[in-house]
């Protein structure tokens, strides 16, 4: 009886923790675990100036698509979208979505302007492809702001206000 109690209590911590990392509805990682990745990364640096970038995303006319057809047209457009960024990010890459229709990408990969503009139309293509939700075709764009460490920070705050102001 108590490693059935053990098992069952574990389970249940692993999908609590699972829960506090990860958004409900698309299951990527949330703000929360982005950051904390993000911090990784840069103290991973050893004393040594940290190479990656960060990738915001905003999904443009996605109130509209809300206000139109409803909320769960803009929860699939989300699942959807989330999908294809999942699907094209690579194993150096995290993507997470941050809240309503913003999503982030840190990249240990794309250490400099050429690398992050590569990784940043990767994403945009991946977004733009025409979504077909319940008989709905729908052409979504993304707006994305990126900042490269060191060059534009080297602290998780002044990363992700550089790639928030860099999306606008």
């Amino acid at each position: 009886i108590m490693r059935s109690v053990t098992r069952r209590m574990n389970r249940q911590l692993d999908t609590i923790a699972h829960q506090a990392l990860h958004d409900d509805l698309t299951g990527l990682a949330n703000r929360t675990q982005f950051g904390k990745q993000l911090d990784e990364a840069l103290e991973s640096a050893h004393g040594e100036l940290p190479k990656l970038a960060v990738f915001f995303i905003d999904l443009e006319r996605f109130k509209e698509v809300n206000d139109a057809l409803g909320h769960d047209y803009g929860n699939e457009l989300l699942t959807v979208v989330a999908s294809r960024l999942a699907g094209v990010a690579t194993q150096d890459e995290l993507v997470a979505r941050l809240g309503g229709d913003e999503f982030g990408v840190l990249s240990t990969r794309a250490t400099d302007e050429a690398s992050a503009l590569a990784v940043a139309e990767r994403l945009r293509t991946a977004i733009a492809l025409p979504c077909e939700i319940a008989g709905v075709s729908l052409e979504v764009q993304g707006s994305i702001g990126i900042a490269i460490a060191p060059e534009h920070g080297t602290s998780r705050d002044e990363l992700l206000r550089r790639a928030d102001i860099a999306m606008y």
